[in-house]
């Protein structure tokens, strides 16, 4: 495999920031049931769309469920859309729904990773 010189240079100085795809953390499965241990965009979304509505903000929810519903789901819109709706509690949500402890992956999972 051929490494481009200027990335190759850059990887040297330090200066590369790695970014993976979601399908790296779909890969990672829980310990205990086998499934996915991270939800996919879609999943993430409408349970930040039971969220909102669960926190009284019905108009919100119906947004983000309807940017769901089209043949090529807008995630990035409806991601703008939950967290507006539900504003302080957008970082509580993400965290409840992304951070997990370390010991909840299956190890043989995270071979990807």
């Amino acid at each position: 495999m051929h490494i481009p010189t200027t990335l190759e240079n850059c990887l040297r100085e330090g200066k590369v920031i790695p970014f993976v795809g979601a399908g790296v953390s779909m890969a990672v499965l829980d310990r205990d049931t086998g499934k996915p241990l991270f939800p996919s965009w879609l999943e993430l979304l409408t349970r930040a769309a039971d969220r909102l509505e669960h926190e009284g903000k019905t108009p919100y929810a119906a947004v983000v469920r309807g940017f769901l519903q089209f043949d090529k789901p807008d995630y990035l819109e409806a991601a703008r859309r939950a967290r507006e709706g539900l504003g302080p509690v957008w970082f509580n949500f993400l965290k409840e729904h992304l951070n997990y402890p370390r010991e909840r992956a299956d190890d043989a999972s995270l071979h990807l990773a």
